[in-house]
């Protein structure tokens, strides 16, 4: 035999060393850092907990699927493989690591949830009943606020792939009008809600890019710079006719700073860090803000913001809105008296009754119109929309079972369902007490081509938000993408919405903030 190459040895023995080292090399990344490093808090989502020692038979037969969940989202390395994975889609295939985003031309990142790419291609039209929904939403809210001598307006802010459509892959040309397409026209032809579509301002503004002055981020969602100043000017000119005396910046009065950064970037969300930077322009005053911010008050993605400025002339405004105010919001502070933003929660009446405005804004992006009109205020039945939609729809997924006493609904870690009240006052009561604990419904099935409706009528002892989350059976944890969010008052109430969920099997999740009565709780689906 003769006898090995001393070269070899040295190979062989690195190759056996090489692969050790890859085999321990997660144990060890498990044992030298932390867990939240290398957990998804760059995806927008905590990690699942380590889950408790099971003491019923019932938590040890959920110990092993919430240990999974665990383990997938604190493994050794995970963050330093995820990048890699990012590494190899985007920079070296095109392609997006997560199917929430698109990569479109020149490298843009465009995002891809919430049926955003249906919607721009036109298949996910509103039905003729929903259109009626939501003029009949917009019109009695303006007429109540106008009772209480408040004017109404509805901003509808364009989505980045509607303003940059060369830009988005080719697999995705529209085939029919868009959401806002169909209520712009409604609107028009039916109401005299003042709605005020900013496509056209911005689109006009569009014409003056040059390299990577644009309007929206290479890398991220929202309007910027440019834009944020043309919509702002839309805004306050319509405003302007009912409020002369308001102040409104010229572009001679601002400036545009720019900086390289990953603000409003996907790319911390793609385990990219810094090593993607892109170009953001804030629009500004030169002169500086005058507002003066009051206060804030928040609680988790719901907070309320209050500006002062010494311009007597300007109107008091509540704007409801969404992401899109921050790029305008300097600006549009300075044209008003006082203005109080509301994200996350709705207006009440109790907000209006307190604030007294003269102007109520809904300020929001384009994707709003896959969720319900805004909500009526006191005295006013609901829309024929989506409650129609859900009455119509025959194919019932899950409704409450009386039978049983948590009303068919599953309870984890401390949550808590059970029945209270009798006859026709039967109810659910439903207690979620900490971030770990949840209540699921049984997996349910959702048929192909369908449209899902959910209604909820529900009370509790204090205002409070009830979020139902919802997930394809596979996905390894829930998102705050996947989620509505339904107010909840001492006063019994009935909530109907449209959610966009996955055909196949899905599991539901509910979390309260306090507990909560539920006294109806069904999902219905409907061919498109």
């Amino acid at each position: 035999m003769v006898p090995a190459h001393p070269l070899r040895r040295v190979l062989d023995v690195l190759t056996i060393v090489v692969f050790a080292a890859a085999l321990s090399s997660s144990r060890l990344d498990e044992l030298l850092r932390d867990d939240a490093l290398r957990g998804p808090d760059p995806e927008g989502r905590t990690a699942w907990p380590y889950p408790s020692r099971p003491t019923t038979l019932s938590g040890l037969n959920q110990f092993s699927s919430r240990f999974e969940a665990y383990y997938f989202d604190t493994f050794g390395l995970r963050d330093v493989l995820l990048r890699w994975n990012t590494i190899v889609d985007y920079f070296g295939l095109g392609l997006a690591p997560s199917s929430d985003l698109v990569v479109g031309r020149d490298d843009w990142i465009f995002f891809a949830g919430e049926r955003t790419f249906e919607n721009l291609r036109g298949v996910v039209p509103l039905s003729d009943d929903a259109l009626e929904g939501w003029r009949a939403a917009l019109e009695s809210r303006r007429d109540v606020l106008a009772d209480a001598g408040c004017a109404y307006m509805f901003v509808a802010c364009p989505n980045k792939e509607t303003i940059y459509g060369e830009r988005v892959p080719g697999v995705h040309e529209p085939l029919g009008p868009t959401r806002l397409d169909q209520i712009a026209s409604y609107l028009a032809r039916t109401s005299s809600v003042e709605f005020l579509d900013l496509r056209a301002t911005i689109l006009a503004e569009k014409a003056a890019d040059s390299g990577e002055d644009t309007l929206y981020p290479a890398h991220g969602t929202h309007w910027m710079g440019r834009a944020a100043f043309a919509a702002y000017r839309a805004i306050t000119l319509s405003l302007s006719r009912r409020f002369p005396t308001m102040n409104r910046y010229d572009i001679a009065e601002c400036h545009f700073p720019f900086e390289m950064t990953t603000e409003d970037s996907w790319a911390p969300k793609m385990y990219l860090g810094t090593r993607l930077l892109h170009r953001i322009v804030r629009a500004a005053p030169i002169a500086g803000p005058r507002y003066v911010p009051l206060r804030r008050e928040q609680e988790g993605h719901t907070w309320k913001d209050t500006d002062v400025i010494g311009d007597p002339d300007g109107p008091r405004a509540i704007v409801f809105c969404d992401s899109f105010f921050e790029a305008v919001h300097t600006l549009l502070s300075d044209s008003f008296a006082e203005v109080m933003y509301v994200r996350g929660a709705p207006i009440s009446e109790q907000q209006i009754t307190d604030f007294h405005p003269d102007v109520v804004i809904d300020l929001f992006v384009e994707r709003r119109f896959f969720l319900p009109p805004p909500l009526h205020l006191a005295g006013l039945p609901p829309a024929r929309g989506d409650a129609f939609a859900f009455d119509e729809a025959q194919t019932s997924l899950f409704a409450l079972d009386w039978k049983q006493t948590t009303g068919g609904l599953i309870s984890t870690g401390s949550a808590r369902s059970s029945k209270v009240g009798a006859g026709a006052d039967t109810s659910i009561s439903l207690s979620t007490p900490s971030g770990g604990d949840d209540v699921r419904l049984p997996t349910i099935i959702v048929p192909e081509a369908s449209d899902v409706f959910l209604r909820i009528t529900a009370s509790c002892t204090a205002d409070q938000l009830m979020y139902v989350y919802w997930k394809p059976k596979d996905a390894l944890g829930f998102k705050i993408a996947w989620r509505v969010q339904i107010p909840l008052t001492s006063t019994v109430r009935s909530s109907t919405l449209q959610i966009s969920v996955p055909a196949g099997p899905l599991d539901v999740m509910l979390r309260t903030q306090s507990t909560a009565i539920l006294r109806e709780f069904e999902l219905r689906a409907a061919p498109r």
